[in-house]
């Protein structure tokens, strides 16, 4: 009993995450959890049929089902059969949950914990542009609305965009700055990416081509930005490396021969 119970304060984790009880069976987070869902509709199903077979006259079959465990699942939500879903509905329904972990709906393309769903919105965005275009898509209007109704962007650059920028929250959380090293090993193109939006604030202000905009000038300033960085001495730079060593590794032994910054 204690264990069932260890179980459903986990799917009462899952459900304040995800919105509801429909645990994937497959779920590679908590596969216990998925399999102790599964059989909690098995042996709900298993006490259906023997009150059946009472009726009839039939062999009852042993579950582990209780009213007291029906009550509970049911008083979360629980829902004892599911309806059949379109392939489109499940991987809508896997957004949602990314969305809901993640707080965008940027799946990179070859995401490794679901590189199908990574496949799907590329697809989506190209199928999209098609219907923009007026040329043959399977994009309808009712798929659209029910994806932009999460929040779905359609450029891929914007969404790209918004990628990185998550990224340099992480990074900001983690730091307490948003200046990443332009050669950042845990994260090159964010690096990278950093100093591109200095460059391209600075051509915007000089009245040049520019992709930045006054609303990406916004949510950058928003998380503490800066847009010029003194000159720091080179002390001061590998101190600052120093520091970020002792973030990741917890202590300042750095090796001699450390290959990953060997000015260090």
């Amino acid at each position: 009993e204690e264990r069932w119970y260890e179980r459903f304060y986990e799917l009462l984790e899952y459900k304040r995450v995800y919105g509801n009880c429909n645990v994937p069976y497959r779920w590679k987070e908590n596969p216990p959890l998925a399999r102790w869902v599964n059989n909690q509709r098995a042996q709900y199903k298993l006490l259906t049929n023997n009150k059946s077979a009472t009726i009839q006259g039939r062999r009852r079959r042993s579950t582990s089902m209780t009213p007291e465990r029906i009550s509970a699942l049911e008083s979360i939500g629980f829902e004892w059969v599911l309806l059949i879903q379109t392939e489109w509905e499940v991987r809508l329904d896997e957004l949602k949950s990314y969305k809901a972990k993640y707080g965008d709906c940027n799946v990179p393309k070859k995401w490794s914990e679901n590189r199908r769903l990574g496949e799907w919105v590329s697809k989506h965005r190209y199928q999209y542009w098609l219907y923009q275009e007026g040329k043959k898509s399977p994009m309808t209007e009712e798929r659209i609305q029910a994806l932009e109704d999460i929040g779905f962007i359609w450029d891929a650059q914007e969404s790209l965009w918004q990628e990185r920028l998550n990224g340099l929250k992480e990074y900001r959380d983690r730091y307490g700055n948003c200046n990443v090293p332009k050669r950042w090993s845990e994260n090159r193109p964010l690096g990278e990416w950093v100093g591109k939006q200095r460059t391209q604030y600075r051509l915007y202000h000089e009245g040049k081509n520019s992709s930045m905009t006054e609303e990406r000038i916004s949510a950058l300033e928003s998380i503490g930005f800066e847009w010029v960085l003194r000159i720091l001495t080179e002390w001061e730079v590998r101190f600052d490396e120093l520091k970020t060593y002792k973030e990741n590794y917890g202590d300042c032994n750095v090796p001699k021969r450390w290959s990953e910054n060997p000015e260090l």
